[in-house]
């Protein structure tokens, strides 16, 4: 895959790039981002050659897959909460019964400008995300109405406690008890991937190459 789409983001960039037109390349730059992470997937993949690198790589590769379901149940979270943000219109100016307030958007500068290009419903969900990860931003909401201020500091409220308090720490919970595991069998799951390694470059070898028993 890395391979392919190398080849194919050169394609895209000869037949499309043209100077001072940047509207252009916007197919390539996403191909060149796609291929800038499969090289990093695939430099961790090789790095578990390395004795010393080998433990930290198999480490990683099982921890990330421990915490699967944590992570699914984090994402619920950031979803529901984003879809409340939405009721109470924090950050979408054009619904507020202040005339001010709707032409916001017009300044150079306003709360929540960094989203600007960005769909409303997603906004929303990055401001859940930035709130569970102790990164606050209230300008938007001092531009709601009183009622859905109050609102609003109840909302948040229950983000801090139940993503940047409890559950992030549920995740560093799970994360040391994974690291535990993985700590009492690292000798046997090295070997494991060092095994892995070995029948991938047997299988890229032609067979003549093979020695035969």
């Amino acid at each position: 895959m890395h391979i392919w789409c190398g080849f194919t983001s050169i394609i895209i960039q000869i037949g499309t790039y043209k100077p001072h037109d940047p509207g252009n390349s916007y197919v390539g730059d996403v191909f060149l981002i796609v291929v800038t992470f499969l090289m990093l997937i695939k430099t961790f993949f090789y790095l578990r050659i390395f004795s010393s690198l080998s433990y930290i790589v198999t480490m990683m590769k099982k921890v990330f897959y421990d915490l699967r379901v944590f992570m699914y149940f984090y994402l619920i979270l950031i979803l529901m909460f984003s879809v409340i943000l939405g009721i109470l219109k924090v950050g979408n100016f054009k619904l507020s019964d202040d005339p001010k307030v709707q032409n916001i958007e017009q300044a150079k500068s306003f709360p929540n400008m960094e989203y600007r290009y960005l769909p409303y419903f997603l906004s929303n969900f990055l401001t859940v995300t930035r709130i569970s990860l102790g990164d606050f931003d209230f300008s938007a909401p001092t531009l709601l109405d009183p009622f859905h201020n109050v609102v609003f500091w109840i909302v948040w409220y229950l983000i801090t406690i139940m993503t940047c308090v409890v559950f992030l720490n549920f995740i560093i919970a799970e994360v040391s008890s994974s690291y535990e595991s993985v700590k009492s069998d690292i000798n046997g799951l090295i070997m494991k991937e060092r095994a892995l390694l070995i029948k991938e470059s047997e299988d890229m070898m032609r067979q003549s190459e093979k020695k035969n028993p």
